[in-house]
Order: structure tokens, then sequence, then C-alpha cells
């Protein structure tokens, strides 16, 4: 018999490999983009132009909202806080932006673990299909 030998199951084809690392970067990606990045203003409550402007500006250097990040679970919290700091050139007081920044344990577990499972899930299916393939080969 010339039949060639069956592939250990640890080893895995170069495009399962391909795929799992787009999976990775996509999933990465998801989690580093901000998840509530607040919405412009509607053009449509404004009577003029001009008021939608003046309200552009305020959403644009308006009081800063919090920042979550992570997918599917918010991962990081940063919340901005302005303190006032004194420099020994400048007597007088300067606001400084010092950012509070909260991991939230639990929702970087829920990340890394989901993570890992839509990876493998996503590895699993392509090799059985590739191999279910392989195998109807004559």
């Amino acid at each position: 018999m010339t039949s060639s030998p069956k592939r250990p199951w640890f080893r895995f084809h170069l495009l399962t490999a391909v795929l799992m690392t787009l999976i990775a970067g996509v999933l990465l990606r998801a989690n580093v983009i901000r998840n509530n990045a607040p919405a412009e203003p509607a053009r449509a409550g404004f009577n003029s132009e001009y008021e939608y402007r003046l309200a552009l500006i305020d959403f644009t250097f308006g009081t800063p909202s919090n920042q979550d990040y992570g997918w599917p679970s918010t991962a990081l919290r940063i919340v901005p806080a302005f303190v006032v700091l004194h420099r020994d050139d400048d007597p007088g007081p300067n606001p400084w932006p010092l950012p509070n920044r909260t991991w939230l344990w639990k929702g970087l577990a829920i990340n890394v673990l989901s993570g890992l499972a839509i990876t493998m899930i996503a590895a699993l299916a392509v090799e059985w299909l590739i191999r279910r393939r392989e195998g109807r080969k004559p």
C-alpha cells in the first residue's frame, strides 16, 4: 500500500496558521480601539450652521468622557482627571491632565478566553475541512 501517513493532530496546515493570524489581528484591533467614542451632534437640531459649528467646537474641546477599551467586555477604563500642578519656574497653577487608568481584570480574562476560543474554533473548523478534503482525494 502506498498511502501517506496521517498528519498528527497537533500539526496545522499553512492556511490554518494564516487564518489564525488574521483572526488574532482582528481581535487585537477590536480590543485596542475605543468602545464608547461619543457621536457628533446631529445637524437637524440647530437653527443655523453657526449654532452647529459652536456645538461642534464645544463637542470637540469640551469635557472629556471615559474611554473604555476591550471587546467583548471592557478591560481598561481611562477616566480623565485634571489637577493643578506647580512647576518651579512658573509659580502659577497649570492644568495638567492625569488620566486614571483602571484595569478590569474580569473583563480582561473574558476577552482573553473569548479570543482564544474564537481562534481555536476557527482553526479546528478549517483544519477539519482541509483534512476532510485530503481524505477524499484518490
